[in-house]
């Protein structure tokens, strides 16, 4: 009886030692995976409703998702940016200062034209200034006409950080797990 055996082990094991030696391709695979499912979760969170049910500017699909990128990946690292100041005071939280005042929408009309002074360019009147009797700041429409104030004045606002700005724990790294595997996958084929 004669029983032999193959050397099956070696030559798949050097493609993977092949694979070893340029991480940076796997590393450039997995940046690239983190940045699409980085994008893939704004794009989400640009679909969820906002609090008050109003208009929605698209925030997180525009300043967001269109603001993330793959930028570069080394041997032993990957980089993905997101290039928006505001997306990090988003992450972060802080002071946001008005000069002099912050204008906040109390409105869904307000919440549309964005800021006030898009009132006056596009011809739909002038805003007024009242200060109620215990010093809060108020916008109205019209010449003081209306009852209801399209902004409230502030000098700064505390934003807290959100705690869902990122995607949940361990959802990126099982993305990049996937992707490593994949990536092997090919290499081996």
């Amino acid at each position: 009886m004669k029983i032999e055996v193959k050397d099956l082990a070696t030559p798949l094991l050097k493609r993977i030692a092949a694979q070893v030696q340029r991480p940076r391709a796997l590393m450039q695979a997995c940046g690239t995976r983190v940045a699409k499912d980085l994008q893939r979760y704004f794009k989400a969170r640009n679909s969820e409703p906002n609090n008050k049910g109003w208009f929605k500017s698209g925030w997180w699909l525009n300043e967001v998702a269109r603001n993330t990128a793959f930028q570069r990946a080394s041997d032993t690292e990957a980089v993905v940016s997101i290039a928006s100041v505001q997306f990090a005071h988003r992450l972060l939280g802080g002071i946001i200062q008005g000069h002099p005042y912050l204008a906040i929408p109390l409105t869904e009309e307000a919440k549309r034209k964005g800021s006030p002074g898009a009132w006056t360019n596009k011809g739909d009147g002038k805003l007024e200034f009242i200060r109620s009797k215990l010093g809060a700041c108020y916008l109205f429409p019209g010449k003081g006409q209306s009852h209801n104030a399209s902004y409230l004045l502030v000098r700064s606002v505390n934003q807290k950080a959100d705690p869902r700005a990122l995607p949940p724990a361990g959802e990126l790294e099982a993305g990049v797990d996937d992707e490593a595997n994949m990536f092997l996958k090919r290499a081996l084929a």
